[in-house]
């Protein structure tokens, strides 16, 4: 039997104004002041555990790369050779559906440094400018002037975030301080061990605050993810967070199941170090603006967003597992064939809200009770941005 199920009020507030999602003019003010102070996730340690190992990313409409110097160091990098611009690292274009990893830069063999493959430019690890062929004699020209434009980066539990940039009018916090309040779920089951087996990406023509309210209720689980519902109860969600960036909490799962998968069974390693009721809870958790951190017994799920308009989203969600050991193991593959099916079906769904709500003569109702951390995420929301409205 399934716990007393927890009591919630979202007050009688009524939902986000439907102009913060709908008009441009408000896209452009996340852009110019809140996004660039923000941490948002890019990849993850384990995608380059080699020195000199690298991946490209795209974010908030920049190309950048990642890569690991030969101190150990992570650095990440604007994906431009400062010659005369060309993408030193291919990046896949991605949609609905599966797309491969991200591709390797171009580098020499010994991977000790990223060589543009249009003029031969190449820098070192730490983005210095090494060499750059027949440019000695050039008129005021000075290698030390042209190394690779940086991008701040850092990293949480084994997963690496990037911060496009802090305007002087809204300076950053560091990512640990921000994170810091989800260590003591994420450290006992080690998430810094699991590695990256699968991604899935998306582009969503819905504005990115949707996706965020979407997730962080079930209200809409039984009428929208009819195979959710036999796994875990929607009226069982506990708010753990409720204010600030971080919102969220578990869930049960429910006595007949193992884990959230296609057949309720486990498809990966279960840590050692989760026992009890551990075993037994799923955690779904949102960092705004750019950040879903789920947790199941057997693997986690993580959402990386990325805001492209005021009503286009990108979206890549990653799939971790510990590092299998032994011969007859699952594939992991009852999960993310789960969550693709479960993601479309939030995706149908914010792309018609985000068509209704600009349709314009649109005013919200009160939230449901069950719609609680809608009322923390709005609220959050409109004190960050009313310092630039």
């Amino acid at each position: 039997m399934n716990a007393k199920q927890p009591v919630r009020s979202s007050g009688g507030i009524t939902g986000l104004p439907p102009r913060y999602c709908s008009d441009p003019t408000i896209f452009d003010l996340e852009q110019k002041h809140l996004f660039p102070s923000q941490w948002f996730p890019i990849g993850y340690e384990s995608d380059i555990a080699g020195n000199g190992e690298h991946f490209s990313f795209q974010l908030l409409g920049l190309d950048g790369f990642c890569v690991r110097d030969d101190h150990d160091q992570l650095h990440c990098f604007r994906n431009v050779c400062r010659h005369r611009g060309t993408q030193l690292c291919p990046v896949n274009s991605s949609g609905l559906g599966t797309v491969p990893e991200g591709e390797p830069c171009s580098d020499n063999p010994t991977k000790s440094s990223i060589v543009c493959d249009y003029h031969g430019w190449k820098y070192g690890l730490d983005g210095r400018l090494i060499a750059a062929p027949h440019m000695d004699n050039t008129p005021g020209f000075n290698r030390a002037d042209f190394s690779l434009y940086p991008i701040r980066c850092a990293k949480w539990q084994g997963i690496i975030f990037a911060q496009v940039g802090a305007g002087q009018d809204n300076p950053t916090d560091s990512l640990t301080e921000i994170l810091h309040p989800l260590n003591r779920i994420v450290e006992p089951r080690g998430l810094d061990q699991f590695q990256r087996k699968k991604t899935i990406s998306y582009v969503i023509q819905a504005n990115w605050k949707l996706l965020f309210q979407n997730f962080n209720e079930c209200y809409h689980c039984p009428s929208v993810h009819p195979q959710l519902t036999p796994l875990t109860d929607y009226r069982d969600a506990e708010n753990e967070f409720d204010t600030g960036p971080i919102l969220g909490g578990p869930m049960r799962i429910r006595d007949d199941a193992d884990s959230v998968t296609r057949d309720g069974d486990y498809c990966g390693p279960v840590p050692d170090s989760l026992v009890g009721e551990e075993l037994k809870k799923a955690h779904y958790y949102t960092v705004s603006p750019g950040f879903f951190l789920s947790l199941f017994p057997d693997y986690v799920m993580v959402h990386r967003l990325s805001p492209l308009a005021f009503n286009q989203t990108k979206i890549d969600c990653d799939f971790l597992f510990l590092p299998a050991s032994g011969l007859s193991l699952p594939t992991g593959a009852t999960a993310w064939e789960f969550w693709d099916q479960t993601n479309l079906q939030d995706w149908e769904m914010c792309e018609r809200v985000q068509r209704g709500i600009s349709q314009g003569n649109f005013s919200p109702s009160p939230y449901s009770p069950l719609e609680s951390l809608l009322v923390k995420f709005d609220q959050h929301y409109r004190q960050q941005i009313a310092r630039f409205e």
